[in-house]
This record gives structure tokens, sequence and C-alpha cells, in this order.
């Protein structure tokens, strides 16, 4: 499926995808933010890298990368806005994908966050969060540039595990298929690992 969604990408018009997006490129590349990162996609062969501190670029073998960033810059609608309304990110699917977030179990990343707030607080804040209210930690970010979403954790108790909860803006199907956002979920959680656990 990556296979096919980078090649599709060649097929796509670039200067089409340029208009609609919130991309920089040069005569080799497009440069797309994503999080705190850069993905720098090779406008011949569809290859992704991604940007390191040192200014150089990474090459991404993940699946989930080329899904995700291919989905967003191939098929995200031209006329696309926010609805400035927060969606659980279950809702968006059907009944049967309702439970796919909701372990019985906490992850690795709700452990972590439960033992360590205040390395996912610095995580968010290095990732440009900003607060988001009514959970015991919450923030907002940018995924894309132009496709915000929120995270809301709750600490575990006697009665329920450490929960981390994921939100979109209503209208963000206009941005990615709902299987996707699964992928760009897997991508915000390794980042957040990452920065967690250096």
């Amino acid at each position: 499926m990556a296979r096919q969604a980078q090649q599709l990408f060649l097929t796509y018009d670039q200067s089409a995808i340029i208009e609609k997006s919130p991309v920089t490129y040069d005569e080799k590349y497009l440069y797309l933010p994503v999080l705190d990162q850069v993905c720098r996609i090779d406008r011949k062969s569809g290859d992704l890298c991604w940007s390191a501190p040192d200014g150089s670029y990474v090459p991404s073998t993940a699946a989930s990368d080329r899904l995700t960033i291919f989905d967003y810059l191939c098929d995200a609608k031209k006329d696309r806005c926010l609805s400035r309304t927060w969606q659980a990110m279950a809702n968006f699917g059907h009944l049967f994908h309702s439970g796919l977030l909701e372990e019985s179990n906490p992850s690795e990343l709700e452990k972590c966050i439960d033992l360590h707030p205040d390395r996912f607080h610095s995580a968010c804040q290095k990732l440009h969060g900003t607060p988001f209210p009514n959970c015991d930690i919450g923030y907002k970010l940018s995924f894309f540039p132009d496709m915000p979403l929120v995270l809301q954790f709750w600490h575990s108790d006697d009665e329920f595990p450490a929960q981390l909860r994921f939100f979109w803006d209503k209208n963000a199907l206009s941005y990615l298929r709902y299987e996707t956002m699964y992928y760009a979920v897997g991508i915000l959680q390794n980042r957040l690992l990452a920065l967690m656990n250096p």
C-alpha cells in the first residue's frame, strides 16, 4: 500500500499539490512541515526524508510515513477548512472501529506519560503545543500546518488505567482518510516517545 501511494504521488500534478498544500519547494524537492520536523519529498522518486537537528535529512523507511504524507498531499480537498469543533478520533469511523484506540492495557506511551508527566509536557512544548483544558494534561498540536489535533491524557487511579485520547477537527476527513489518521497518530506517538526518551 505504501509503495502504491508513492507511485500514485508521481502521477499527480505537482503544481496542483503545491497550490493547495502548505509546502515549500525547489526543483528537486517538496518540503512539508510535520510536527516539529520537515518531511522532504523527492519530486522524481517520491522518496521521503526527515529533517535532523544538524540540518541534514534522514531517509524514511516507514510505510506509515508514506501513507500519511501522500494521502495528505494527493487527496486532501482543495477547499478544506477547519470547523473549530473537536471530535474524538473513534467517532469518525464506523461502530466497529470504536474500540481500536481503547486498549484495556495502557500503551508504552501512556505508561511513560503516567510516570513522567514532566517529560510529556516538555515533549509537547518541543512540538509547539499549547495547553488544552478539561483533562489531567492536554495539548493542542499542529500535525500539518493547517491540520491540528488535541491530545488529552488522564492519569491512572485505583479504578482506571492511564489513558491518552486523540481528537481531530470535525472536518479532518477533508485532510486525511479515516484509516490514515491511525498512521498519523502512530507517527505522533513515535515522535513523543523519542522526545521523552532521548
